[in-house]
């Protein structure tokens, strides 16, 4: 069912158009000023905009031009109601991108036509859009997807044969699925700053799972949109070639990254230290001169795990200010400068397991 915001700030007006396209079958809708429209179009993504020219605040030009800048309205077709006398605004405003005007007072028969022309118009334009949009994606050598409401409603043939799933069974599972579980919550609030409008895209490192579980480091990006009046999020991907980590100093960097971002020590990581530690010029070869407590191992074990200090605390039934001692502690005695080096000197020496 096709959803229509009315921007108007006269209540006669505004009522008469909410009831008339109600009786039509529409979702209306209705803002009594620009402001209030803005955030309204943001927030519910219609699928076409009714809007006045001349309001008190933000006048519908003004309108029309901040969301004919936001990527996930810009799309959205866009109706001007005018006077007869404001022949210059309505030129303007099609120059800023509206797609039609309808004169005040209006007929009804020529409201509901003029939505309707621009609805059909617009959901062919996005059905062929769409269609040379699939073609390209699909033959694309980066896994794609794209998805809506954490559900996968497109996947290209790469991100297919990376996964393993098929595209029956793509479409049956929630996208958190395939994320793995030590960078989820990194993930999830990566899509939640994206689809709130705080970032409008996101480029990170993450750990995927296959159908089979086993781990595929890529790099992901993606980005907000709107495809029917649905928030949209459209992404790739690309595994990582650890061949890439060819030293040290790499891995340490590599550690420090995922480190930051609070994400889980991947597969990939491990079987580097495990190169590197076989291979007498590059490993570090550190004869350890201390011993460690229960507690500190368990401390160092949920750290390297990517757990903050509160959450830690919530695991072993501590304070946040214990945890804070205990990280301390660790700290001087393998002498690491921070966090970033605690880990990967507790991987290279084994003081941890791997999850």
């Amino acid at each position: 069912m096709k959803k229509i915001l009315i921007i108007e700030d006269d209540d006669t007006s505004r009522n008469t158009i909410v009831d008339a396209l109600e009786l039509e079958g529409y979702i209306v809708h209705a803002a009594i000023n620009g402001e209030e429209g803005i955030k309204m179009a943001q927030e519910f993504l219609p699928n076409l905009i009714i809007c006045d020219i001349r309001m008190p605040g933000k006048n519908g030009l003004e309108v029309c031009q901040i969301l004919q800048k936001e990527d996930n309205t810009a799309t959205i077709p866009f109706i001007f109601l005018t006077a007869n006398a404001e022949l210059s605004d309505i030129r303007l405003g099609l120059q800023l991108g509206a797609d039609d005007y309808i004169t005040k007072p209006f007929d009804y028969d020529e409201l509901i036509s003029s939505i309707s022309r621009r609805l059909e118009k617009h959901q062919r334009i996005i059905e062929t859009t769409e269609s040379k949009f699939k073609i390209l994606l699909e033959n694309s050598l980066y896994g794609t997807f794209i998805m809506q409401e954490n559900k996968i409603i497109f996947a290209n043939n790469k991100f297919h044969k990376t996964l393993l799933y098929s595209k029956e069974e793509i479409i049956r599972i929630n996208f958190y699925d395939i994320i793995h579980k030590g960078s989820l919550d990194f993930f999830r609030n990566k899509v939640f700053r994206c689809l709130s409008g705080i970032d409008r895209k996101a480029q990170f490192e993450t750990v995927f799972l296959n159908k089979n579980k086993k781990e595929i480091n890529v790099e992901l990006f993606f980005g907000l949109t709107n495809i029917n009046g649905k928030a949209t999020i459209i992404g790739s991907f690309n595994e990582i070639d650890s061949n890439k980590i060819n030293n040290i100093e790499d891995l340490d960097n590599a550690i420090k990254r995922i480190i930051d971002e609070n994400q889980t020590i991947p597969d990939y990581i491990y079987n580097k230290i495990s190169e590197f530690s076989g291979n007498g010029s590059n490993s570090e070869n550190i004869k350890l001169d201390f011993k460690l407590t229960k507690r500190e191992k368990e401390v160092l074990q949920h750290v390297c795990d990517g757990l903050s200090n509160s959450e830690i605390s919530d695991k072993l039934f501590i304070s946040v200010r214990t945890v804070e001692g205990h990280r301390s502690v660790l700290l001087q005695k393998t002498q690491s400068k921070n966090i970033a080096e605690l880990v990967s000197f507790s991987i290279k020496n084994n003081l941890v397991n791997k999850i």
